[in-house]
C-alpha cells in the first residue's frame, strides 16, 4: 500500500498533531553555539590569589618609590644648604684672611705718607732744587701710589675727614682747638687717615676737631654790637 497517499486520508486534527511533531518549536530547542556564563573569580580560585598578590606588591612599590623620592628631596636640599654654606664660610675667610693683611700694612702706608711729606718739607726749608732730589722723590711716591692701588684693588678705601663734621664712628679726636673760622665740632685737621676696607670700618680717622670760637682773654674789653 502507498503510504503518502494513505496520509492524505487521515483525518484532520491527526494532520496537526504529526506536523507539530515532526517541527518543534524554536523556543524548546537549546542553541549549540552559545558559551556558558563565566563564574565570578572567588578567594578559592587560583587566579584571585595572584591577582591580589599583584596589587599588593604594586602598592607596595609604590610607597617605596614615593619614599625614595622624599628621602632623594631631602638629600638634594641638604647638599644645596651645605654648598651655600661652605662658600659663604669661604668668602668669610677669605675677607677675614685680606682685613689681617691690610691691617698688618696700613702702618707701612703712614710711614711711606711721612717720609713724602717730610721730604717735601726738607726740600722747601733748605730751597734744594737739585734734579737728584726730585728724582728720589718721585720715585718714593711712584712705590707709594703702586702699593696703595694694589690695596684700593682689593677692597681698601681711604676717606677724607678734614672740614667734615666730627663722627665717633668715623673719627678719632686727639685733639681740640679753638677756631675763628670754623664751628664747633668740625675737623680742623687729619694726623692720620681712616680706611674703610669693603663697606667695614677697618681704622678710624686721627683728627684735631675745633672747639668753637675762642674764649675772650681777662681784661678783653667786648665790642659794643651797637
Amino acid at each position: 500500500m502507498n503510504k503518502s497517499k494513505d496520509k492524505h486520508h487521515l483525518p484532520e486534527e491527526v494532520k496537526k498533531t504529526a506536523k507539530a511533531t515532526d517541527n518543534p518549536a524554536p523556543a524548546d530547542v537549546e542553541p549549540a553555539n552559545e558559551a556558558p556564563a563565566a563564574a565570578a573569580p572567588t578567594e578559592a580560585d587560583p587566579g584571585y590569589a595572584v591577582g591580589f598578590a599583584e596589587a599588593r606588591n604594586l602598592k607596595k612599590a609604590e610607597q617605596e618609590i614615593a619614599q625614595h623620592k622624599d628621602q632623594l628631596l631631602r638629600l638634594r636640599a641638604d647638599f644645596e644648604n651645605y654648598r651655600k654654606r661652605v662658600l659663604r664660610e669661604k668668602g668669610e675667610i677669605y675677607e677675614n684672611a685680606n682685613e689681617a693683611l691690610m691691617l698688618e700694612l696700613l702702618p707701612v702706608i703712614d710711614h711711606f705718607q711721612l717720609a713724602l711729606n717730610s721730604a717735601k718739607e726738607h726740600l722747601v726749608l733748605s730751597g734744594v732744587e737739585g734734579q737728584a732730589h726730585q728724582t728720589f722723590q718721585e720715585g718714593i711716591r711712584m712705590i707709594f701710589d703702586q702699593l696703595l692701588n694694589i690695596l684700593l684693588k682689593y677692597g681698601l678705601n681711604p676717606f677724607d675727614s678734614e672740614k667734615q663734621p666730627f663722627d665717633p664712628n668715623l673719627h678719632e679726636a686727639i685733639n681740640y682747638l679753638p677756631s675763628e673760622t670754623e664751628p664747633e665740632g668740625t675737623i680742623l685737621a687729619q694726623s692720620r687717615p681712616g680706611y674703610r676696607f669693603n663697606n667695614k670700618m677697618l681704622r678710624p680717622a686721627q683728627v684735631v676737631v675745633s672747639s668753637g670760637k675762642p674764649a675772650p682773654l681777662q681784661g678783653e674789653i667786648k665790642e659794643n654790637p651797637a
